[in-house]
């Protein structure tokens, strides 16, 4: 899901959350993607 500023950003990565949770049972891959979204240095 693409956002048009930041301030909708973690918005949208919370609503991809959610939907990845529901469909995903990959828990480190989804969190690691979440964290990798809203910029942690530590994932990039």
């Amino acid at each position: 899901m693409k956002c048009p500023n930041s301030s909708l950003k973690l918005f949208c990565v919370f609503i991809e959350y959610l939907f990845i949770k529901l469909t995903c049972c990959e828990i480190d891959f989804w969190f690691k993607c979440v964290i990798k979204m809203s910029g942690n240095p530590i994932f990039k």
